[in-house]
């Protein structure tokens, strides 16, 4: 078939864009890794004065931070494992889910300066979950078959 487009998987679409919306998927991700590491040791260093001003604990803090760490490693094992897709879901899964918490608990605890700090951090994890479903979208659909629906 001359001129046809090269196709890729069950969704028909042409094998460049599956490309490079694989190769944004796991430029998001290895950057989310990274993000995730520093606001992680951020976390667990500042978990005082952090705590403080978000009206949480110190000790509470650190843990967040311990486990963001680990979720950091996570990431990063997803960004380079050969099914690039089901760690990309997972991630933009929890950044949702991280946004609607983060922004929950902005709204009714902490300082002003605290509240601004949570806000700009889901502002982050938006950003990072938008450009992952971004990438899902581009290789699949959000339809059934696609990769999102997976």
């Amino acid at each position: 078939m001359e001129g046809a487009v090269a196709q890729t998987g069950s969704t028909g679409r042409p094998a460049d864009e599956v490309a490079a919306a694989e190769a944004l998927a796991r430029r998001a991700l290895g950057l989310d890794a990274v993000w995730c590491t520093a606001v992680g040791v951020g976390a667990v260093v500042g978990g005082g004065s952090i705590g403080r001003a978000v009206d949480l604990p110190a000790g509470v803090v650190r843990l967040a931070g311990a486990a963001t760490l680990g979720w950091a490693a996570a990431v990063g094992v997803w960004s380079v494992a050969e099914g690039w897709e089901a760690g990309t879901r997972r991630v933009a899964a929890a950044k949702g889910a991280a946004v609607v918490a983060l922004l929950g608990h902005a709204a009714v605890r902490g300082t002003r300066s605290g509240r601004v700090g949570i806000a700009l951090v889901a502002g982050q994890a938006a950003g990072f979950a938008a450009a992952q479903v971004r990438a899902l979208v581009v290789a699949g659909g959000a339809g059934p078959g696609g990769v999102i629906s997976r």
